[in-house]
């Protein structure tokens, strides 16, 4: 006689039930399970929603990271990349003013010639958060820089609008693409503390009159002081 004791008889139905009137009651890989039934219809996808929640550290990092679509053509991979689309033109039909990002590369590329003013020394902050929404953007006058003051004061902003990744914008109106010691000693002592408040330091741009230049990938700081990612995709933050 055959045995239908199975707990994963029935599964994909139950799940579907319980999501049905409330969906915001369901554990972040459950919603990933729903997705995944879509692209993957007689597999069990519990193991591997699980294992991708668990490898990307939450919902938002797997989205973020867009693990499956390093192979573009698979069907998950294209299918979550949609998804997260979708919900970001969601977010900006919500609030037209909102600016999403569908990448870290498009964020940085959008900060080229968009800090206003580059006739004089400043430092702006740009704040992302963890779905890549800008949430501010704070400028900085760097006349009197001291490092430790304007330390705290990028750090009270981050935390205070739930920031999750920072873009820093150094400008150079005298033409130099090269760090100030004092602005080295500011990146140093950010990248120190986004690892304690599990902040992601993206990116530092010089920017002058005529050209810019994008820290992150000249070498001059040690491994860890930037966020490392590829095209579009974070691939490792701080240490949590």
């Amino acid at each position: 006689m055959q045995n239908d004791d199975n707990p994963h008889k029935n599964h994909r139905l139950r799940l579907r039930n319980k999501a049905t009137p409330h969906p915001d009651v369901l554990d972040p890989y459950q919603l990933l399970e729903l997705l995944l039934f879509e692209v993957n219809p007689r597999q069990d996808t519990n193991p591997a929603a699980h294992a991708l929640i668990d490898r990307h550290g939450g919902a938002e990092g797997f989205i973020n990271s867009l693990a499956a679509n390093r192979t573009a053509q698979s069907g998950t991979g294209l299918f979550i990349s949609a998804i997260k689309a979708m919900c970001g033109r969601y977010l900006h039909y919500q609030d037209p003013e909102c600016e999403v990002f569908y990448s870290l590369h498009e964020a940085r590329r959008s900060l080229f010639g968009a800090i206003p003013d580059p006739h004089h020394n400043t430092v702006t902050l740009v704040t992302l958060s963890k779905a890549l929404v800008k949430k501010r953007s704070m400028v900085f006058p760097a006349d009197s820089f001291d490092p430790a003051e304007m330390l705290r004061a990028i750090v009270k902003e981050s935390m205070q609008d739930y920031g999750a990744f920072l873009f820093l914008v150094f400008t150079h109106p005298e033409g130099f693409l090269a760090l100030t010691g004092e602005e080295r000693e500011l990146i140093n002592g950010l990248s120190v503390i986004c690892r304690e408040k599990h902040l992601y330091l993206a990116d530092a741009i010089l920017q002058t009159k005529d050209g810019y230049r994008c820290l992150n990938e000249t070498g001059l700081f040690p491994a860890g002081t930037f966020l490392n990612f590829r095209e579009g995709v974070p691939e490792a933050g701080p240490e949590r």
